[in-house]
Order: C-alpha cells, then sequence, then structure tokens
C-alpha cells in the first residue's frame, strides 16, 4: 500500500514558470472550503505567475436552489439528527454498492453541468477542493474523455469515500495514515501526501509565540464556520477546570453563539468571545491549544504552525472520523466526556500532559502537488462516442488524418520567419492546448495518453524539399515535400498531431503543415487550432484574457413544455429523413484499393473574389465549393471512366453542433449527405441542385440526427460500436 501512496513521487520534469489556465472547483459549504481553496490559488500564483485562475462553485452550477438546500440539511442533520448523518456516512464505507451509486448520481448531476464551463475556460490544470466537484470531474473522465490533469485536495484530515476517486490523477490528503484511509475508500486512486495548503501558516511566519506573564494557559476554542456542538458547554468546562485558563472563543458566523458566550460574563482576561475573523494566524500562534469538534480546515490550519489539538466531543460522521484518524496518526488527542476535559485541561496546564504537535504532513510543499499535476506521466482516459467513432475507423492503409497547409507571408519589414521561430511558436502555441498533449491508445475501446509537456518538441520537424526537376517550379517542389509529409502516418508512441515546416532558401517561402488524428478534433473545430498559433494568443496574455464565466445553461432548461415537445419532434423528422436516403452505391472511384499516399494539389482562389462570387450567384461559400468541386469531377473523372453518373456519388459536408463559447476539441458535428450531381450541365444547374440538397437537409434538422446517431453509437459495446462506424462511413 506504501508503494501505490509514493507513485507519484517527485521526479525530474520541464517545469518551467510559464502561466497556467487553472480552474478551481470548489462549493461555499463552509470556511473550510474556502480557506482551502484560496489558498491553493495563491501557490498557483506563486509557482505560475501571471495564471489565469477561474473558480467556479458546484452548488452554484447544479443549480440555484442546490446550494441553500443542501447547506440547510447539513446544518439539520449535525445540529438536530446526527444519528441520520452518522447513519449516511457509515453506510459509504459498510456498502459499497451505495458509495458508487450516490457518487454515480451526483457525477452525472456536476459533471453535466461543468462541461460547459470547462468548455469556455479551456483549462490546462483542473484542481478540486469539493467533493461533489470531484464526483463530476471524474464522470467527466469516465463518459466525456477529459483528459485535462485533475487534482483533489481533501480538506478533512479523515477521506471519506466521496473525496477520493480512482479518475482523478492526483488526491493529495494530509497524513501517511490519511492516504491509506482515502485508499480503502477507492484502491484505484492515485493518492499522494502533501502538506495541506492554509494561508494561515504563511501569515504565521515571523509571528512570535508571546510570552505570558500572567502565567495564562491560552486555549483557543474553534469549531468551524457554523460553530456546531454545545460550546457554550465546552467554555464552561474549559474555564471551571482551572482558574490559570484563558479562554479565546472563535464563534464563525454563528452571531447567536457569539451573545450566549458573551452572557457568560466572564473578564477579558478569562474569556474573549470573537465574531469572523480573518486572524486566524494570530490565533491559533497565541493559542496553547486548539480545542475543536470538526477535525477540517481549522485543524489542518492548526497542524500548519505547530499549535496542539484536542477533539472533544466531535461532531456525528466526519468529524468523529477525523478525530480517531488524529489520535491514530499522534497528532492529535480526544476527549469524550466533561470528566475526560476537566482533567486534561487540569493536567496541561500543570505541564503534565503531554500535548501533541501538530505535524502531519511529510516535508513537500504545498506546491508540489500542483508540479506533479502539471507533469503527469502518460495516464489514459476514455474518449467521447463521437470521437471513438474515427479511432475505430483508423487502419493501417488509411489513417484518419486531417489538417491545414499555412503559407507564411513576409513580415512588415520585408524580413521571412527562420524555421527556429516557426518551430517555437508551434510548441509555445500546443503548450497552450492542453488536448494536444493526448496521444491514442488503439485498444478494443479505444482512449487517450496524456504526455508530458516535452514530448511537444519531438512531434514539429524541419522538411526538405526533394531535388529540383526539369520543368518544377519553387511551389511544385515545396508541395512534393509537403506531400510526402503527409503521406506519412503519424506515429504511435505520441501525440496525435504533427507539424512539418519548410522553406525555399531562394524566394524565402514559408509553408507550415499541421496535420492530426481525426479522433482529437473534426475540421471545424481545427480552426481554433490556428487562431491560437498566429493569432497572437501566446502564453504571456493570459492574465489579459480573464473569461467571465456564466452558469452554464442546459439547452433546454427553462423552456415551455411545447417548445422542448417541438424541438424533439425536429430530432424525430431528421432520424426519419436520414432513414429514408438510399444507399450511396459504389464507384469505380471509391471502389479500388486505398492507400495513406497522399498528393497535395494547389489552387489559388483569391478569399475576396471567391465570395463576391458567391453573392453574385445567391450561395453560401461552401455550396460554391461544392458546386466546383462538382464541376472537375464531371470533367475530369467522367470521361477517364473513374466516375458513374448513374451511380450518386455521395459527400458527407460537415455542419458544425456546437454551442456558443463551446471550445473545447473533439468531433461535435453532423452531416448532411449530398449525392454531386456529375452528369453534363451549367454550374448555375449544379448549384441549384446542390443548395436544394443542403437546405432541405437542414430543414429536416439531418446534421443534429447524425450527431445523435454518433452518440447513440457509442452506447453499444466497443465491437459493436466499431462495426457500426465502418458501416456508416466507408
Amino acid at each position: 500500500m506504501r508503494q501505490k501512496i509514493e507513485q507519484l513521487a517527485d521526479r525530474p520534469a520541464a517545469d518551467d514558470a510559464r502561466p497556467r489556465r487553472v480552474l478551481v472547483v470548489s462549493a461555499d459549504m463552509g470556511a473550510g472550503y474556502d480557506a482551502t481553496t484560496a489558498a491553493l490559488e495563491r501557490e498557483i500564483e506563486e509557482r505560475w505567475p501571471d495564471s489565469q485562475v477561474t473558480r467556479v462553485d458546484t452548488l452554484d452550477v447544479m443549480g440555484a436552489a442546490v446550494g441553500p438546500v443542501l447547506r440547510r440539511i447539513y446544518v439539520i442533520n449535525v445540529e438536530w439528527t446526527p444519528w441520520l448523518y452518522g447513519f449516511f456516512y457509515a453506510s459509504l464505507w459498510r456498502h459499497r454498492w451505495f458509495a458508487k451509486a450516490s457518487k454515480r448520481f451526483t457525477g452525472s448531476w456536476a459533471g453535466r453541468r461543468l462541461a460547459p464551463i470547462i468548455n469556455r475556460v479551456d483549462p490546462d490544470l483542473i484542481v478540486s477542493t469539493d467533493p461533489l466537484g470531484s464526483s463530476g470531474l471524474a464522470w467527466l473522465r469516465r463518459h466525456r474523455g477529459l483528459a485535462v490533469p485533475v487534482g483533489a485536495w481533501v480538506s478533512d484530515f479523515a477521506p471519506h469515500p466521496f473525496w477520493v476517486y480512482g479518475e482523478v490523477d492526483v488526491t493529495v490528503v494530509a497524513h501517511q495514515v490519511s492516504a491509506e484511509t482515502a485508499l480503502a475508500a477507492e484502491p484505484a486512486a492515485k493518492v499522494t501526501v502533501g502538506t495541506p495548503p492554509t494561508l494561515v501558516a504563511a501569515a504565521a511566519q515571523g509571528l512570535p509565540r508571546p510570552d505570558r506573564p500572567d502565567g495564562r494557559f491560552t486555549i483557543l476554542v474553534a469549531c468551524g464556520s457554523y460553530s456546531f456542538g454545545d460550546v457554550v458547554d465546552t467554555i464552561t468546562e474549559v474555564l471551571g477546570a482551572s482558574a490559570a485558563v484563558r479562554v479565546v472563543a472563535a464563534c464563525g458566523r454563528n452571531a447567536a453563539l457569539q451573545r450566549r458566550v458573551q452572557r457568560l460574563n466572564q473578564p477579558t482576561d478569562r474569556l474573549v468571545a470573537l465574531d469572523w475573523t480573518n486572524e486566524m494566524a494570530k490565533l491559533l500562534t497565541e493559542a496553547d491549544l486548539l480545542i475543536t469538534n470538526g477535525g477540517g480546515a481549522t485543524a489542518l490550519e492548526a497542524f500548519s504552525v505547530g499549535t496542539p489539538v484536542l477533539m472533544y466531543r466531535p461532531i456525528a460522521a466526519h468529524g468523529a472520523a477525523n478525530a480517531d484518524l488524529m489520535v491514530v496518526a499522534g497528532v492529535g488527542e480526544l476527549v469524550a466526556d466533561r470528566r475526560q476535559l476537566a482533567n486534561y485541561i487540569r493536567a496541561a496546564t500543570a505541564g503534565l500532559a503531554r500535548l501533541r504537535l501538530g505535524t502531519p504532513a511529510q516535508p513537500s510543499p504545498g506546491p508540489d502537488g500542483l508540479r506533479r499535476l502539471a507533469n503527469l506521466p502518460s495516464s489514459n482516459s476514455p474518449m467521447t462516442p463521437n470521437d471513438a467513432f474515427f479511432a475505430y475507423l483508423d487502419s493501417r492503409d488509411v489513417r484518419q488524418e486531417l489538417g491545414v497547409v499555412v503559407e507564411l507571408g513576409r513580415r512588415p519589414d520585408g524580413t521571412v520567419p527562420r524555421l527556429s521561430e516557426m518551430r517555437a511558436e508551434i510548441i509555445r502555441g500546443f503548450r497552450d492546448l492542453p488536448a494536444m498533449r493526448r496521444g491514442l491508445v488503439r485498444t478494443t475501446r479505444p482512449g487517450w495518453r496524456l504526455y508530458l509537456e516535452a514530448s511537444l518538441d519531438g512531434q514539429v520537424r524541419d522538411l526538405a524539399p526533394p531535388a529540383s526537376t526539369t520543368g518544377q517550379t519553387s511551389q511544385q517542389r515545396l508541395l512534393s515535400a509537403i506531400a510526402a509529409f503527409w503521406s506519412e502516418p503519424l506515429p504511435d508512441d505520441g501525440p496525435a498531431w504533427c507539424a512539418g515546416l519548410i522553406q525555399d532558401p531562394q524566394t524565402g517561402r514559408s509553408l507550415v503543415a499541421i496535420k492530426l488524428h481525426h479522433s482529437v478534433a473534426d475540421g471545424l473545430a481545427a480552426l481554433p487550432i490556428l487562431d491560437r498559433l498566429f493569432g497572437g494568443n501566446t502564453a504571456a496574455s493570459f492574465a489579459s484574457r480573464a473569461r467571465a464565466i456564466d452558469k452554464p445553461r442546459n439547452a433546454i432548461d427553462g423552456q415551455p413544455l411545447a417548445t422542448r415537445l417541438r424541438s424533439w419532434a425536429r430530432m424525430v423528422s431528421g432520424l426519419a429523413s436520414l432513414a429514408a436516403h438510399a444507399p450511396a452505391g459504389r464507384q469505380p472511384l471509391t471502389d479500388g484499393p486505398v492507400s495513406q499516399r497522399r498528393v497535395l494539389v494547389s489552387w489559388d482562389a483569391p478569399r475576396g473574389d471567391f465570395l463576391s462570387a458567391a453573392r453574385r450567384l445567391r450561395v453560401r461559400p461552401h455550396e460554391l465549393a461544392l458546386g466546383l468541386m462538382a464541376e472537375a469531377l464531371s470533367r475530369l473523372l467522367v470521361p477517364a471512366g473513374l466516375v458513374d453518373t448513374d451511380v450518386p456519388l455521395r459527400v458527407m459536408v460537415p455542419t458544425t453542433v456546437r454551442g456558443r463559447g463551446d471550445r473545447l476539441l473533439g468531433n461535435k458535428t453532423g452531416a448532411i449527405g449530398v449525392d454531386l450531381p456529375l452528369e453534363p450541365m451549367t454550374l448555375r444547374s449544379r448549384l441549384d441542385k446542390i443548395t436544394g440538397a443542403t437546405r432541405r437537409s437542414a430543414r429536416r434538422r439531418e446534421p443534429q440526427a447524425a450527431y445523435a446517431v454518433m452518440r447513440l453509437a457509442g452506447r453499444l459495446p466497443p465491437r459493436l460500436h466499431a462495426a457500426v462506424a465502418r458501416r456508416i462511413y466507408h
């Protein structure tokens, strides 16, 4: 088990100081979560200055009423029905099926709502300090192929089953025994021990332990922001145990408790009642002992400054578990009743009790967990059904690859970029895209493997133009080199993309070819890659590109029932329209052997002229492109006998179904099947047939129906899913 815990030990890695986009998933369920989250955010900024850190509240994401309802249920359970809270907590441990079902339910709920936010933020790392948030991220890893590194920081000393998930890449706990408890809850978890992130530790640096000329033994009583339990009774017992005791009561946000403590009418040298305070570092440094009943973030803060911890009458469930585990670890004490508390206080003030200092963690600092997360070794995660569709189509002869060729112009001063500059720019741009660190795992059920950032360096290579032949232009030589690059399949042992750079030494013309596997992105999703690489969105501008994160809204949330019924009816209509299509049949062009070999042919079409032609002809640009393709095939292939005009030559036109602001790479397109008219006719007639077919399919919602079919196919067993994919897309 120790080997399991230490499997994420520090290792040399390319740990640069570039800024990161980090999504922090937390929840407003008490000051403990807030303190842990704020400390992690500070460590991220210290580790990677100018990073873009976005915090999201899981409870807000799950629905407007979820937070208030869950907080109210939590308070009622702890204060009024602790037996029910304890029964639920114990059931999570006793019945593995119950824990799995509960985590699956909350994971599906939270995960579906977190997905749009992850799409918008497009983070390098995701950090969770909330169990429900972690369950949602684990669900996204299982069902949506989330390949962004995910880490969870546990703010309880004793992790319970809702804290721990095998799909999370790093789970950071406070002590070795905490790690063993986490693995008992989830044997597949990847657990590491690290110093709990707290703001108190940094604030306490340089604060001396105060001298006490009056000889008072100072005890801080702090039971979290809710101040659960009979805190007044605890204070009364402590004051009655010894006249040498001074009590500082931190009442959190419980104003009623503060008033009750003040009504004890004790002098300030014996009792001070505080409301909410941001000076816990000072209070813990001045205290000789902390008495608490929760064992959460307050206890971890005491550990970080070396203040002894005494658990008295711990609250049900997680409070009792924290207390027991701290005693086992030897970092805290536990007393269960008034007599034991009084005896302990008298012994402590007389110097007879052995106060256990809080030293729960290994010496690795908090940011080490972040470093491990940023430099993870290969880890596998599943693909979404639509991405797996193209992995199943992959074959040794024909890889499912797409891409783009870009010619770089001269700078304003007339110079051309050097190959080394282009290489550095591409690597820097792709480091800002976490999805570009993914490589395919070709098994029965395909998945993703996450590679270290250093692996990106080998994905860009220089291409040498072939030797000049008689009558070959400079452009043809460059295109021949690009075609040879494209004819080589992507390697199986690295990220699923590759770039080739070539420059003509005589003319200075520079071409960049970027190809990636179809499972990484569809053709429309690949466009943001160019925007990242050549649009100036480099890492240095992270801080100036903070995005406002709206609460996600499902496409049909808040819509009347009639609107929903119309949407479903259109989907049924699209499915019926797809089913009515006759098979495309076989063409001589597509019936022969296939190979990976590619030939690149260029055709110069000035963008302005192309768009103005589309406007004059009253068609959309993609419709004009299809018309020109059909015209070329009709003139070149029909006379050569490669196309039979009696059999439809069907092409699939991708149509995006992405929501607004959806930036996550992947395959999120529908498709329109168009039979190209190849018989002799005018271009106008050809365009009319094509536009009629494309617009009719769009009206019938065929693209959305095709997308739904691809998603539904993903629910099939892997072998059947592969067979369906090859049947649909041959």
